[in-house]
């Protein structure tokens, strides 16, 4: 698919994001086109490297959001989050930072190390924001959390990110590095709902949209976590997603990007704002329905 002319690129990134700065809107618009230009030169090979080199309507919507609250300040830090840089290999970061330099988009991303005596806490006032009263308490996480400046860097990070309304999240790090302990500390200072789901290299989409039990004697299946999350506007973990199939992946994707899910037994999952026949055997998606989901890095293991 062919990218936007730049103007129609820089017009439809005023329109969705009307008080953002337009200076900054023109260094996301250069960035891009000095990407697709290096691109264009042989940056990179594959589809793949294409794909992780190029700026996205997708990912500079996720930047122009956060800019709205955070200013210019952290332009190239939201850059590298967007374009994943800390996965990159050498070459290709090389390549972004030098793009970055050229449109005028300068300082290094943020390190998550910090001093022993630095500690970082997080935003009171967007905790206040963000938090729910549970209909279900039970739900809310209450995990043993000790507390280190360096998870308080990632947690204001995912604060920030679910503040703006980003509907899904991926999270992703290292095996044993504490993801599951620090999303659900953040639930339970935020008193958000959570419901688990946990994928594996045998899930199936089956197996995403329905969940089986014996009541009675008889086989029934009833709403999986995903139907009830997204019923309850509750919060969906979904663990292990880099393990997941490529169908399930693309169901996932589906739903964030469509805003529209069937279902096994005709029902089908849909906003509201995309119910334009008012469908009977339409569930509405609340609103405050939220996908977390939780990754290794693609090396590993």
């Amino acid at each position: 698919v062919e990218q936007l002319p730049s103007e129609e690129f820089k017009s439809v990134l005023t329109g969705l994001h009307p008080s953002l700065d337009p200076g900054l809107v023109e260094k996301i618009v250069n960035l891009r086109d000095r990407l697709d230009s290096a691109i264009q030169s042989g940056a990179a090979d594959t589809i793949a490297e294409k794909e992780s080199l190029s700026l996205s309507l997708r990912k500079t919507k996720h930047i122009c959001k956060r800019l709205e609250r955070k200013g210019e300040s952290d332009l190239s830090g939201l850059v590298h989050n967007a374009l994943m840089t800390n996965v990159m290999p050498e070459r290709e970061r090389r390549i972004v930072e030098s793009c970055m330099t050229d449109c005028g988009i300068s300082g290094k991303r943020r390190s998550r190390k910090q001093d022993k005596n630095n500690s970082v806490t997080l935003d009171k006032e967007l905790l206040e924001q963000n938090r729910r009263i549970p209909e279900n308490p039970v739900l809310v996480p209450n995990p043993v959390f000790q507390e280190n400046p360096g998870h308080h860097q990632v947690l204001s990070d995912i604060l920030e990110a679910h503040s703006v309304g980003e509907i899904a999240l991926l999270i992703m790090g290292f095996q044993g590095v504490g993801k599951n302990r620090v999303v659900d500390y953040l639930l339970s200072r935020l008193q958000c709902e959570r419901e688990y789901l946990q994928l594996h290299r045998d899930a199936t989409v089956q197996s995403l949209l329905s969940s089986p039990s014996v009541e009675n004697g008889r086989l029934v299946y009833g709403d999986s976590p995903l139907v009830r999350a997204a019923k309850k506007g509750r919060i969906l973990i979904v663990d292990e997603a880099d393990k997941a199939p490529v169908e399930v992946v693309a169901l996932l994707k589906g739903l964030i990007e469509d805003g529209e899910l069937a279902l096994p037994d005709g029902r089908s999952l849909r906003f509201e704002s995309n119910d334009v026949y008012s469908d009977p055997d339409a569930i509405h998606i609340h609103p405050d329905f939220r996908i977390w989901a939780l990754a290794n890095p693609a090396t590993y293991p």
